[in-house]
């Protein structure tokens, strides 16, 4: 369960360049059953948490084209590395006496604050006006971060024996849109696709260690209500298909054994 907030200001220079940074204080709640006492039918689940600080991101904004028929923006930016990668937490385990015990260490990865990475940010925004009321755009996003793995150990041991195994590793990301807007007086109504992800292998840099790479197809409806100088919104975005690729420990493994 998520619910961070994100603060976000921008900052515009003049007709061309702008500015904004994104602040994102996370607060995130993951329960399990293998974290803590197993997966055995009957067994509690128990929950972990994650609060504070997450990776601030910064970019500036170049309006390329601005025309009647096309506008196009690009975007250039960083992700710091503002967010604790070593969040820990208590888990649950049996004792030797089948007593409740508690164990202090990391979270999963996916609700650690950050990853200790700097990254990269590429962004374009898109759109051809038809006329005064439809729109096609297209939007993207891909954080680039070079660092191999972390530090961070999610395990004692290493799988398999392969390198770097047991760390986290320090993952590229990406989002892209694509769909039409629909203008009606002072309402604009917008239906997309939405195409995000994880690689399995980093743009720039070596990709070891642990990370759960794939991607998510998802329908994008949204709707935004202009009034003076106060735009209000909202984008629910719809899953309709998930896949977890193979991470480089998997290829590794399916190459060791001969069996994917």
């Amino acid at each position: 369960n998520d619910n961070s907030l994100l603060f976000g200001i921008s900052y515009s220079l003049n007709k061309h360049w702008s500015l904004s940074a994104i602040i994102p204080f996370l607060n995130i709640d993951r329960s399990s059953l293998y974290e803590h006492y197993g997966n055995t039918p009957g067994n509690p689940r128990f929950h972990t948490q994650a609060r504070g600080l997450g990776d601030v991101r910064i970019s500036a904004y170049y309006n390329a084209v601005q025309k009647r028929k096309i506008n196009l923006a690009v975007g250039f930016g960083l992700k710091l590395p503002t967010g604790n990668y070593e969040t820990k937490d208590h888990f649950h385990r049996l004792d030797s006496e089948g007593q409740d015990s508690l164990v202090y260490r990391v979270v999963d990865q996916s609700i650690q604050l950050g990853d200790g990475g700097f990254g990269f940010i590429l962004e374009y925004d898109a759109a051809y006006n038809f006329n005064h009321w439809f729109t096609v755009y297209s939007t993207g996003l891909y954080l680039s971060n070079p660092r191999n793995t972390n530090g961070i150990l999610r395990s004692p041991t290493l799988t398999n024996g392969i390198a770097k195994s047991n760390e986290f590793s320090v993952v590229d990301q990406y989002v892209f849109r694509l769909g039409a807007r629909f203008h009606v007086k002072r309402f604009q109504l917008a239906i997309g696709g939405r195409y995000e992800g994880i690689p399995a292998e980093d743009l720039i840099g070596d990709s070891q260690g642990f990370r759960r790479p794939g991607y998510i197809i998802s329908l994008e409806p949204s709707a935004v209500y202009t009034t003076g100088k106060h735009t209000f919104g909202v984008n629910v975005p719809i899953a309709l298909y998930r896949n977890r690729v193979q991470n480089t420990i998997d290829k590794t493994r399916t190459e060791m054994s001969g069996t994917y």
